[in-house]
């Protein structure tokens, strides 16, 4: 298994003159730059999460795209898209499948033991007192449950 043999001259100026811009990349470059890449490979994934976070207009041209770009190529691109609900649907019709879903669902024990790690790395300890931490990791693992 290698990795990327040669990263195209493109991509490389894109993300060149992201940084000096101080700029993120855009999705048109993104997808640019993948079309660029992937020729190398015999087989590729791509892994897109959080669909659902998407603008729709901005997660129907993604879709699109894929679908016309990565799905009906000769090249073996596997899509691993990660959403909430309401996305497969939305994935089926535009890409033209029915793909294999797993349903995940937040454990409130791992939420609390994540909210617990992340509130001891705060940097001011003394702002917050044990009354109200545990009314916020309360809240938040209530909020959570069945997401």
């Amino acid at each position: 298994m290698g990795g990327i043999l040669h990263v195209p001259d493109r991509v490389r100026s894109v993300l060149e003159e992201t940084e000096r811009k101080g700029k993120k990349v855009e999705t048109t470059d993104i997808i640019d730059m993948v079309k660029l890449t992937l020729p190398q490979f015999r087989r590729s994934f791509i892994c897109i999460d959080a669909l659902d976070e998407l603008q729709p207009d901005v997660r129907k041209a993604l879709l699109n795209t894929l679908y016309k770009d990565f799905t009906t190529s000769d090249r073996a691109v596997q899509l691993f898209l990660t959403g909430r609900p309401h996305i497969p649907q939305e994935v089926n019709e535009s890409l033209r499948i029915t793909q294999d879903a797993i349903d995940v669902i937040a454990n409130g024990d791992d939420i609390r033991a994540y909210l617990i790690n992340q509130i001891a790395l705060d940097t001011s300890p003394t702002a917050m007192n044990e009354s109200l931490k545990e009314v916020i990791l309360h809240t938040i693992v209530e909020k959570s449950e069945g997401m």
